[in-house]
């Protein structure tokens, strides 16, 4: 539940011009969004009572093929818990929207976390959350 609530803890040391930005971010705003894992894993790294949260903030952007950030880790290497927060932080924008993205239909949603099955998303978390959740 801790890891949930402060998956995004590092984005507190970006600018919310950046963080509420309604259009494409340029190379330099994307490498800011890319190092808040990396920042949110420091500030919880300090306290002894969140060391194990830090590993999840640390790896919650990863992805299943290898191709997340910051340490391009995959599959199973992949910490479990991070695994579920990725699905569930993907899903929350999907299904609510942000400024950047508008919501997505119950059908959308299938679609989009199926395409990305295997290659964002841990496919047996997938598989699992569509069929808690949609059927």
């Amino acid at each position: 539940m801790l890891l949930a609530e402060l998956h995004d803890l590092g984005k507190i040391v970006i600018s919310n011009d950046i963080l509420f930005n309604d259009g494409p971010l340029n190379e330099s705003e994307w490498q800011q969004i890319k190092e808040h894992p990396v920042t949110g894993f420091q500030i919880a790294y300090t306290s002894l009572d969140m060391v194990d949260v830090a590993e999840g903030i640390l790896t919650h952007h990863e992805w299943w093929d290898g191709s997340g950030y910051p340490l391009a880790l995959k599959g199973e290497d992949i910490p479990l818990a991070a695994r579920i927060i990725a699905l569930v932080d993907a899903y929350d924008v999907m299904k609510y929207g942000r400024n950047y993205k508008k919501a997505m239909s119950d059908q959308e949603i299938i679609e989009e976390l199926t395409i990305s099955s295997g290659i964002q998303f841990d496919p047996l978390l997938v598989k699992m959350f569509i069929d808690l959740n949609f059927k």
